[in-house]
């Protein structure tokens, strides 16, 4: 799982920190063909906590957090993932784990507080972390306008709205176009835990990429690598093309080197 991890990219063994990757470099293989490198979320997120002096621990032995098993009604599977994620995190002796997927992020914040009670660590997405750090990262000129997507595990479920806008507008030369329907009335994706791509869920992801294309915007931004997924989906079946990235591939793309 932290093959990865290339030169210039640094992890420790011992830290109060611990990135918690999620299936990106499964959905990396897995999705190759669609012109999206999920991956490239987790390099761009490790770059980042680098830049700001953090080398966070990164396991081998992470799991699966275990979120479609449960929104798909498979309780006692989800809770064997959590009960081996969670046994990881209290061994590693980590304070605090940082997430890249919201859908992550919710599952561990909320989903394993619920069925095994109270957390012995402090769970935050990566914009949590970083938007205290903006300061410590050089971060140059990036001319671009572009639009920001608010998922629904980041926006609805975890209320997580101010953040990402906060963010954006500290990377200079980036122009934010909101769409109309943003924040709590932001459209979903379409789909969820893979079970309901149908003609409905394209027609939703079409008119959420042409919400997105209508504010003029040259770069769709979400926080959700699965959201990216989706949208690809939909363009490689007749949607408009827009770009896209992460909202930490965004900021990883104005630090300057």
């Amino acid at each position: 799982r932290t093959a990865w991890i290339g030169d210039g990219l640094n992890m420790s063994k011992e830290s109060k920190y611990l990135l918690f990757v999620g299936c990106l470099p499964y959905f990396d293989i897995a999705f190759e063909s669609y012109e999206l490198s999920p991956l490239k979320l987790a390099t761009d997120g490790l770059r980042l906590l680098n830049a700001i002096g953090v080398k966070p621990m990164v396991s081998d032995d992470e799991r699966c957090c275990g979120h479609d098993l449960l929104w798909g009604g498979d309780v006692e599977s989800f809770k064997a993932l959590a009960a081996l994620n969670l046994d990881l995190i209290d061994k590693a002796k980590a304070k605090e784990v940082i997430f890249l997927c919201p859908e992550c992020y919710y599952t561990v914040k909320e989903d394993y507080r619920g069925y095994f009670g109270e957390l012995s660590f402090r769970p935050r997405h990566i914009s949590e972390f970083l938007v205290h750090s903006l300061g410590k990262l050089n971060l140059g000129d990036y001319p671009r306008k572009i639009t920001y997507h608010d998922s629904c595990r980041m926006g609805r479920f975890l209320g997580i709205y101010d953040i990402p806008r906060e963010i954006i507008g500290a990377i200079p030369g980036v122009e934010l176009l909101e769409m109309d329907k943003n924040r709590e009335n932001s459209l979903c994706c379409g789909t969820g835990q893979w079970m309901n791509c149908f003609n409905c869920s394209k027609k939703i992801q079409t008119e959420r990429i042409n919400q997105a294309i209508s504010t003029g915007a040259e770069l769709l931004v979400t926080s959700c690598p699965k959201c990216q997924i989706h949208f690809r989906c939909a363009m490689r079946g007749g949607a408009p093309e827009l770009e896209m990235t992460d909202l930490t591939s965004l900021i990883a793309r104005a630090l300057r080197s």
